[in-house]
């Protein structure tokens, strides 16, 4: 694929709907797509930074001390990253952590979440993890709860990663699956951002990311739940926004 704008849009292999969390509780929108056709150097991801500097700029001292700060301008904060292990969830923890962010790694792997958390330490960065299967009211607040405590009373950032798409024909669809999709894609995310953001408004600062997908904005054959559970989160990330 040609390396054009226009096709890094059409390759565009995710979107985020991000909020911010400030008090009074007041929340931001916007969306970013992930391609799959850029270039290395646009590709590589940088958590809420759309702008790679290339190598000359970092030249110029103003930039060089800019560069310096956002590798610690998150020192002292805790994010809590669902569905961590791998993936999209995983850079974001590895980018979390380059700018001091003391990580929480949620995954259904032990050795996956070992090694996220091994990484993140071996680089000077602070984490820990804990293996969850969210499902439901009850495993969403067992996860604050610990968070919290392994946050030391706090948590800053919350990434809305885990998520499972179940493809096929509605016909052919059950209602166990049904209810997977939505308890893991809408249900968990309502009530961890229902639990922590009120924290963050109370404390001024926080960041709430819910990740979503393009088949959210429009019909795709076979994803008719994945699409409508993304979608629904979309719709509670612009009713916290409003």
């Amino acid at each position: 694929v040609p390396a054009t704008p226009r096709s890094w849009i059409r390759a565009a292999a995710s979107s985020t709907i991000r909020a911010r969390v400030r008090s009074p509780l007041g929340v931001s929108l916007g969306r970013a797509l992930v391609s799959l056709s850029m270039p290395p150097m646009l590709a590589t991801f940088e958590f809420d930074s759309p702008v790679r500097l290339c190598q000359s700029e970092f030249r110029n001292p103003f930039l060089q001390e800019r560069a310096r700060q956002l590798m610690t301008d998150l020192k002292g904060r805790t994010a809590l990253v669902t569905g961590s292990t791998s993936g999209i969830g995983k850079a974001t923890a590895l980018a979390l952590a380059a700018r001091g962010a003391r990580v929480l790694v949620i995954g259904r792997n032990e050795r996956r979440a070992r090694d996220v958390v091994a990484e993140i330490e071996g680089g000077g960065g602070s984490a820990a993890y804990r293996l969850a299967t969210l499902s439901d009211l009850e495993s969403a607040l067992d996860l604050v709860q610990w968070a919290t405590e392994a946050g030391d009373g706090h948590v800053d950032i919350l990434i809305n990663n885990a998520g499972v798409a179940l493809l096929g024909p509605s016909s052919a669809a059950t209602e166990p699956e049904f209810d997977e999709t939505f308890a893991l894609n809408v249900k968990v995310p309502f009530f961890l951002v229902a639990e922590l953001a009120p924290a963050m408004a109370e404390r001024g600062w926080g960041s709430i990311v819910n990740i979503s997908t393009m088949v959210a904005s429009f019909g795709q054959a076979g994803m008719a739940m994945y699409g409508a559970s993304r979608a629904a989160l979309e719709l509670l990330t612009k009713a916290w926004a409003a």
